[in-house]
């Protein structure tokens, strides 16, 4: 999905729209792996709305998986170097998503974190990257920053996050969850899932796969406006943080 507001347009005045594989007018179709992403990041710069001075128009990106991939870094007390720390990340990416994924062609960005304690590292493709800077140039926008969305509701929902929980977020036809235990991150998971899937067994799932602990509190914040309601109505098992990102919150309002 995509939210545009021009920064000298009234509180309310918001433009956005959701792709959808239900062949929706005016709006491409996202069908499974046909979903072509910077076709899409194209349709939505042509119609985005934009202010009086375009060149003043900032764009921030927030990719969701499996555009953005994740993984955990133990500590390693051996690594003194960023170029060290990226080096371990592109291992840890090989092997949890080698094969057709080669991290040779992704571009790293690992949290800061510190002493002894794990990092959290987001791996997108330096190809798709790089056509996003294209678009925004193309298009006279200025790319402020380019992160996921697991990172944004970690940054929004920081205090919310105990030493012990489980934070998820449910994204159209995904789940992405991040285990935390004693204070630190313990695993981190994103899958796809069915419609019939409730959010309780998604991440039950989650944390089989990663070899982590499902323990409460059990939080939700949400990837898109339409995954809302659902996160909303999830059950008393989970706390709902709110929107990823505020201007998720904003526009679903």
């Amino acid at each position: 999905m995509w939210i545009s507001r021009s920064a000298l347009a009234s509180e309310h005045d918001v433009s956005r729209a959701a792709y959808r594989d239900d062949g929706e007018h005016g709006l491409p179709a996202a069908a499974g792996e046909e979903f072509e992403p910077l076709s899409m990041a194209a349709h939505a710069f042509e119609h985005a709305l934009r202010g009086r001075i375009r060149q003043l128009d900032s764009l921030t990106v927030l990719l969701g998986y499996p555009y953005v991939r994740h993984v955990v870094l133990p500590w390693q007390g051996g690594l003194s170097s960023t170029a060290d720390w990226q080096e371990y990340a592109r291992a840890m990416f090989d092997d949890q998503f080698g094969g057709d994924q080669a991290s040779a062609h992704w571009q790293i960005v690992i949290d800061p974190a510190g002493y002894e304690q794990p990092r959290l590292a987001a791996a997108i493709d330096a190809a798709l990257l790089d056509g996003l800077r294209t678009l925004a140039q193309l298009h006279k926008l200025r790319l402020i920053s380019c992160l996921s969305l697991l990172a944004a509701a970690v940054k929004r929902h920081k205090r919310m996050l105990e030493d012990d929980c489980v934070l998820g977020l449910p994204q159209p036809g995904v789940l992405e969850c991040l285990f935390r235990q004693r204070g630190q991150w313990q695993a981190v998971c994103g899958m796809r899932t069915l419609p019939e899937d409730t959010l309780l067994d998604g991440m039950a799932v989650a944390a089989a796969v990663s070899n982590a602990v499902l323990s409460p509190p059990l939080l939700l914040a949400s990837g898109t406006t339409a995954d809302l309601p659902r996160a909303r109505e999830a059950g008393m098992a989970f706390i709902h943080l709110g929107a990823a990102h505020p201007w998720l919150q904003e526009a679903s309002s």
